[in-house]
C-alpha cells in the first residue's frame, strides 16, 4: 500500500540528511544485492509522537548511527524508532528495478518513505497488521520497489514499531537476483514441507495399529513447528491470515506454545516419567505454563507474552536435559532410542538459545540464523520419527518375545498335564479291570481318587506359585546381575561407580539367596527333614542383638527401635538358630512394613509356664482378609514395604513352622481405629524353664 505526498522544499530537507550522512549505498552494474545495517542513522520516538517532518528535519546530533556489520537488533522494545540510509544509483546504463527487502515477516508496522523524481516522498504502509493483498509487492516478506533515476544519493526513511522482537535485516536487490534467490528459497521451504508430512504419514501408520500416545504427541509437536515456521517465514499471512492482524500476531505465540507442549509430552512418554514422580510433576508444571502462556496471549499484552515465552525456552530445554540424564542414569537404561531422544532434545536446545539470543539481540538475525530454526525443527522431527521407529521395533520384539515365552509354557503344561492323565488314565484302567467285580471297592477307590485329584490340584497349584516365584523374583535380579556384569566387562562403567554397581550387585544377589534360602527352608520343614536341637537358651541377649542390627535400617527410615524386659524369666527351651530366625524375620518385617517416623516396640513378658515375646509397630495393619492367609505359603497381603524392599511371601510360613516344631505358639493381633487398620503384634510364646 502507498501514497504519494508532497512536502513542501523536500530538496532542502534531503540535501540536508544526505550531508549528514556517514554512508551512501552504491547501485552499480556488478552488485546483485546489498546488505543494509552499518552506516544506518536512527532515532528512538519514546514518546511515540515524532512524525516525518520532524525527524526529517532533525537536527545531525539527534541521530545515531548504527555501527555493527550485521542486521539491526534492538531485542524487545515498546518504542517505534526511525531509520534512514542514502542510496545512490549509478549503474550504466540506468537499472531502476531495485527492491529493498525486511526480511523479518512478525514486525508489526513498517512506513518505508522513498523519494521520487517529482520531488515527492512515496509511502508504503507494510507490517503484519497490513492485510497481505494490500502490499505493493505481494510476497511473505517485506518488499517494496525502488526507483531511482540518476545517480543522486536519495535518502530512504523508515518508521517501525513491533510487540515482536525487533529485527531489522534490511537487504538491496535487483529483482534478478531477488527472484532468484525467491525461487532457492521456495524449494528448500518445500523440500522442507515434503521431509515434514512424509514424516507425518510415517508416524500415523504406527499410531492406527498400535494406538499409542505418544505418537498424537509426537504429530502435536510436528504441528506446533511447522506453524512456527509458516509464521516465522511470512507464509502464514500470505495463504492462513491474509487479512493479518490478530490472528496472525497470535499464531507466532500459539506456534510456540505447542512446539514447547509437545516437546514436553513427548519427553513424558519417551522417558515414561510417570515412574519417577517428583520428575513427572515438573513436567506437568512445563505443560501448565506454556498452556498459560498460550491462553494469556489471548488476554494480554503481546510484547510481554513474547518476552515469557522467549525467555523461558532455553531453561526449558535444560531442563529437559537434565531431567533425560536423571531418568537414564536411574533406570540404568540401555535402549537404543534413546541416542536419537538425546540428539533431538540438544537439537531443540541449540535451535531455543540461537533463537532466544536473536530476539533479544545478541546474536545477528541472518538468513543462516532464520534458517538454523528450520534445520533444527527438521533434525528434531526426524530424530525423534527414528526414536519412534525403534521404540516400535523394540515393543514387537518384547511382544513377539512374550508371545513366544507363553506359548512354550502352554506346551511345557500341556505335555505335563497330558503324560500325568495318560499315566492316571492307565493306572484307572488297570484298577478297573482288577476292581470290575467290586463294586463297593469301586466306591472306595472312587473316593481316594477324588482325594487325589484334589491333591494333584492343590500342588499344580502350588507348582505354578513356585513357577511365579522363580520367574518373578529370581529372573528379574539374574538379569539385572548379567546387565551390570556386562556393562563392567564392556567398560560402559565409569571407574568411579564401579564400588555403587558392585553393591548393587551384591544386594540383588543377597535378595536371591534369601529367596532360595526361604525356599530350601520351607521344603526341609514340610519334609521333616529339619532338625531341631532343644536346650535352654536365653532369649533377651538373642533379642538384643537383633534389635541392635536392625538399628541402621530402622535409622534410615527415621524408625526408633525399643527393646524392654518386663519379666526375669527370659529363658526357654527352644533351638538357638531358629529362635534366631524367628525374631530376626518378625522384627524385620517390622521395620520393613512402618511407615518413616514411627516407633517398633520389642516387650519381653511372661504368661504362665511360657515366655512371651511381642513385636508391635505403628504401621499399615492387617485387614481381617489378609489375617486368614497371614501364615500360609506364598501370601501377598495388600500391604506393601514402605521403602521398596522386597519380600517373598514365604517368611512368616517358615516362623510357624519352627514355632510349632519347638512345641510354641504364634499369632498376631492388629489394632483397628474408624474402621481401618492402624498397627499390627505379632507374639510368639515359647515354654519357660527356671534359671538353674
Amino acid at each position: 500500500m502507498f501514497v504519494f505526498v508532497a512536502l513542501s522544499s523536500c530538496f532542502e530537507v534531503i540535501a540536508q540528511a544526505q550531508v549528514s550522512m556517514p554512508v551512501v549505498y552504491h547501485l552499480h552494474n556488478g552488485l546483485d544485492k546489498q546488505e543494509v545495517h552499518s552506516g544506518v542513522q536512527y532515532i528512538e520516538d519514546v514518546s511515540r509522537t515524532l512524525t516525518f517532518a520532524a525527524v526529517s528535519s532533525a537536527s545531525q546530533t539527534a541521530w545515531k548511527t548504527y555501527s555493527k556489520d550485521h542486521s539491526i537488533s534492538f531485542g524487545f522494545t515498546q518504542s517505534p524508532y526511525w531509520f534512514r540510509f542514502a542510496v545512490r544509483n549509478t549503474t550504466s546504463p540506468n537499472y531502476n528495478n531495485w527492491l529493498f527487502e525486511i526480511a523479518f515477516p512478525p514486525l508489526d508496522s513498517i512506513d518505508v518513505y522513498v523519494p521520487q523524481s517529482n520531488s515527492t516522498m512515496r509511502i508504503f504502509h507494510l507490517g503484519d497488521h497490513v492485510p497481505f493483498h494490500e502490499r505493493e509487492i505481494r510476497f511473505r516478506t517485506f518488499v517494496v520497489p525502488l526507483q531511482l533515476p540518476d545517480s543522486t544519493p536519495q535518502t530512504v526513511y523508515l518508521r517501525v514499531h513491533t510487540t515482536s522482537s525487533f529485527n531489522l535485516p534490511m537487504t538491496l536487490y535487483k529483482r534478478e537476483a531477488f527472484i532468484e534467490t525467491s525461487i532457492a528459497s521456495l524449494l528448500v521451504f518445500g523440500i522442507f514441507i515434503g521431509v515434514v508430512i512424509v514424516l507425518t504419514l510415517y508416524n500415523l501408520l504406527p499410531f492406527f495399529i498400535s494406538r499409542e500416545q505418544i505418537y498424537l504427541r509426537y504429530l502435536v509437536y510436528m504441528f506446533g513447528a511447522v506453524l512456527f515456521i509458516l509464521t516465522y517465514n511470512g507464509i502464514t499471512a500470505e495463504y492462513i491470515f491474509p487479512q493479518s492482524g490478530f490472528l496472525l500476531q497470535y499464531a507466532t505465540l500459539f506456534s510456540v506454545g505447542v512446539v514447547c507442549l509437545g516437546l514436553t509430552l513427548l519427553l513424558q512418554e519417551f522417558l515414561q516419567t510417570k515412574n519417577f514422580p517428583r520428575l513427572h510433576r515438573m513436567l506437568n508444571g512445563v505443560v501448565l505454563y506454556w498452556i498459560a502462556t498460550m491462553m494469556a496471549g489471548l488476554f494480554f499484552d503481546y510484547l510481554t507474552v513474547n518476552m515469557m515465552q522467549a525467555l523461558a525456552m532455553v531453561p526449558c530445554f535444560i531442563l529437559f536435559a537434565f531431567i533425560s540424564f536423571r531418568v537414564q542414569k536411574k533406570s540404568n537404561s540401555k535402549n537404543e532410542y534413546f541416542l536419537f531422544v538425546n540428539l533431538a532434545f540438544y537439537g531443540a536446545l541449540i535451535s531455543g538459545l540461537i533463537t532466544m539470543f536473536t530476539n533479544i539481540g545478541v546474536i545477528n538475525n541472518s538468513a543462516l540464523t532464520r534458517s538454523s530454526t528450520q534445520i533444527s525443527i527438521l533434525f528434531d522431527g526426524i530424530m525423534f520419527s527414528l526414536a519412534l521407529a525403534q521404540r516400535f521395533q523394540r515393543l514387537r520384539q518384547d511382544k513377539i518375545a512374550a508371545q513366544d515365552e507363553t506359548l512354550r509354557l502352554q506346551r511345557d503344561q500341556n505335555i505335563i498335564l497330558q503324560t500325568a492323565v495318560e499315566e492316571r488314565t492307565a493306572e484307572l484302567q488297570q484298577r478297573q479291570m482288577m476292581l470290575e467285580h467290586q463294586a463297593i471297592e469301586i466306591g472306595v477307590i472312587n473316593s481316594q481318587l477324588q482325594e487325589q485329584n484334589i491333591t494333584l490340584s492343590e500342588l499344580n497349584t502350588e507348582k505354578n506359585e513356585l513357577m511365579g516365584i522363580v520367574a518373578h523374583d529370581l529372573k528379574n535380579p539374574i538379569g539385572a546381575v548379567r546387565s551390570f556384569a556386562e556393562l563392567m566387562q564392556d567398560g560402559f562403567i565409569p571407574h568411579e561407580e564401579v564400588p555403587h554397581i558392585s553393591r548393587k550387585i551384591v544386594n540383588t544377589s543377597d535378595r536371591m539367596l534369601d529367596l532360595v534360602t526361604n525356599l530350601l527352608d520351607i521344603n526341609r520343614l514340610e519334609s521333616g527333614a529339619a532338625q531341631f536341637t532343644i536346650v535352654q537358651i536365653d532369649v533377651k541377649p538373642i533379642l538384643n542383638m537383633i534389635v541392635a542390627g536392625y538399628h541402621s535400617q530402622a535409622t534410615a527410615k527415621n524408625i526408633t527401635l525399643h527393646f524392654s524386659t518386663e519379666t526375669s524369666e527370659t529363658r526357654v527351651f527352644a533351638d538357638e538358630q531358629a529362635v534366631q530366625q524367628v525374631f530376626d524375620n518378625i522384627i524385620s518385617n517390622a521395620v520393613k512394613y512402618s511407615p518413616h517416623g514411627k516407633n517398633v516396640v520389642v516387650r519381653i513378658k511372661t504368661s504362665g509356664d511360657a515366655v512371651r515375646v511381642e513385636v508391635q509397630d505403628e504401621g499399615q495393619g492387617i485387614s481381617e482378609e489378609d489375617m486368614k492367609k497371614l501364615f500360609g505359603k506364598f501370601a501377598r497381603l495388600s500391604a506393601r514395604p514402605t521403602g521398596g524392599e522386597h519380600s517373598t511371601g514365604l517368611g512368616l510360613s517358615i516362623v510357624k513352622k519352627m514355632v510349632e516344631a519347638m512345641n510354641g505358639r504364634v499369632w498376631c493381633e492388629s489394632e483397628v481405629g474408624d474402621g481401618l487398620p492402624t498397627g499390627a503384634t505379632f507374639i510368639v510364646e515359647l515354654p519357660a524353664t527356671t534359671i538353674p
